[in-house]
């Protein structure tokens, strides 16, 4: 498996490349060349990259670089966007909601990133039948509701 570690000079990162130094193939993409060095001293196989996680070009290079795959198609950085948007949306965030936090100006680019799986959209379909049936119910109620309202203020009238 191709793992990235951003950040894999810190603490957490040395730790990540200890536990699984054996099983992943890892990059370790970081700025610190110093920690880099001691660390290919310790750790041969794994490989190592100068960069800035703050530089979405560099972060984004070493992505591709890697060669992530997610089933059978090519890794991007720039997927990671999708993949926040959609799962967002997909928790209840409302589009309108949804495009300041991504920085867009129009929401039909935002209607392009946030994508709504087939499972998720058959799970909806699935509930109208039950929605239906309460509407019918919540109906009846409120016609109900409505007669007595109705019946209090004629009561209300006739004792004016």
């Amino acid at each position: 498996m191709n793992v990235l570690i951003t950040g894999g000079t810190g603490t957490l990162g040395k730790e990540l490349i200890k536990k699984f130094y054996k099983e992943w193939d890892i990059t370790v993409f970081s700025r610190d060349e110093l920690k880099q060095a001691q660390l290919r001293t310790i750790y041969p196989n794994v490989k190592f990259m100068i960069g800035d996680v703050k530089d979405y070009y560099s972060v984004s290079k070493a992505v591709r670089n890697i060669g992530l795959t997610v089933s059978g198609t090519k890794f991007r950085f720039h997927d990671l966007r999708h993949v926040f948007a959609t799962w967002l949306h997909q928790a209840g965030v409302s589009l309108d909601t949804l495009r300041p936090l991504m920085g867009h100006r129009d929401r039909a680019t935002t209607d392009r990133y946030a994508t709504i799986d087939r499972l998720s959209t058959g799970k909806v379909l699935n509930l109208i039948p039950r929605i239906e049936k309460k509407r019918q119910k919540k109906s009846l109620i409120d016609d109900q509701e409505s007669v007595n309202q109705g019946e209090k203020w004629q009561e209300l009238a006739r004792s004016n």
